[in-house]
């Protein structure tokens, strides 16, 4: 059995990009804080330390998506209560990555 966990931006899928674009910002957001507030550092501990705090922040997001993935493999054969249980934690992690890939944060039509 192969579980896809990676989002890609290439999926085409709406909501995917919507959660591809909140981890992105909040990493790229994070890096530029970090790096900034690293000064006197020698610039490869600035760098190490701004990328370092950049993936804390956006390990909650991918975590998030693996955990929606995983509650909704047909293969796994979850139950109902199996599957709320994986999005009730990742909801925990990240709430605002799990709108965004159950759709909940898409325009209303």
């Amino acid at each position: 059995m192969q579980v896809d966990l990676v989002l890609r931006a290439d999926q085409g899928d709406a909501s995917v990009q919507a959660a591809m674009e909140r981890i992105n910002t909040r990493a790229a957001e994070t890096y530029g804080i970090a790096a900034h507030y690293s000064p006197g550092l020698p610039a490869a501990n600035v760098v190490s330390e701004a990328v370092r705090q950049a993936l804390a922040a956006a390990a909650p997001g991918y975590i998030d998506a693996a955990l929606e993935r995983l509650a909704f493999d047909d293969e796994l054969g979850l139950t109902p209560a199996q599957q709320m249980r994986l999005r009730d934690r990742a909801a925990e992690l990240d709430p605002g990555v799990v709108e965004d890939l159950t759709g909940a944060n898409a325009p209303l039509a």
